[in-house]
């Protein structure tokens, strides 16, 4: 897939003509649909007894390492405000889920909702405090140490301009289909969807799961 306003390689004649037989499209959302540039916008600790400072502090010690652009959000906020990351181990990467790391003794994750319970962490802490997560267009980021959560981080990324009218011009042009593959959570997907005009959408997809639908069309 090109990344608007990118330079891209396509080696081979018979891929360029394959282009004018295709009648669907399939989006990614980060860096495609969005100018890949997310920042950190909420930051809800689970209980008074945990600092969104804190919150920061662990969220950055298991992302230090990582190349994922919403590591990028959460190491970039600390930067700014000065947030220092404790020391911690090494930074392990569960793909498509998160990130995991030591500090203190202590297992420090973060990621998906997904990636919070699989490894028995409740999310039900939060459940009073929906009124203070971002509404729509957010990635939710789950901060837990050992198996308690300890917050929530909101993390949006900007739409490129003009991206239902290049939708809109890409079916004029003979696109029947455009629909959107992302890891980010179904409320997102929808939203995201809905501002741009996609046909459908797919959420909650891990790397080998967007594999799968792009080989079954």
């Amino acid at each position: 897939m090109c990344i608007p306003a990118r330079r891209c390689a396509i080696k081979g004649g018979n891929f360029i003509e394959a282009l004018a037989d295709a009648d669907t499209l399939i989006f990614d959302k980060t860096g495609t649909l969005t100018e890949g540039k997310p920042n950190v916008t909420h930051i809800v600790p689970a209980s008074g007894e945990i600092s969104e400072t804190r919150v920061m502090e662990l969220a950055g010690a298991a992302e230090q390492t990582s190349s994922h652009p919403l590591a990028d959000a959460v190491l970039s906020y600390c930067r700014k405000e000065q947030i220092l990351i404790p020391k911690h181990g090494e930074v392990i990467t569960v793909v498509g889920k998160g990130t995991k790391t030591e500090v203190a003794g202590k297992t420090i994750r973060v990621g998906s909702g997904a990636f919070m319970e699989e490894n028995g962490i409740s999310l039900d802490s939060l459940a009073d405090k929906q009124d203070l997560l971002p509404r729509t267009g957010a990635t939710l980021v789950y901060v837990a140490e050992d198996t308690r959560l300890i917050g929530v981080l909101g993390i949006q990324d900007k739409m490129r301009e003009n991206m239902r009218k290049s939708v809109n011009n890409l079916r004029s042009k003979g696109i029947d289909e455009i629909l959107l593959l992302t890891g980010d959570r179904r409320e997102q997907a929808k939203a995201v969807g809905e501002q741009i005009g996609v046909d459908g959408y797919e959420a909650e997809l891990l790397p080998e799961d967007k594999v799968k639908t792009v080989l079954r069309l």
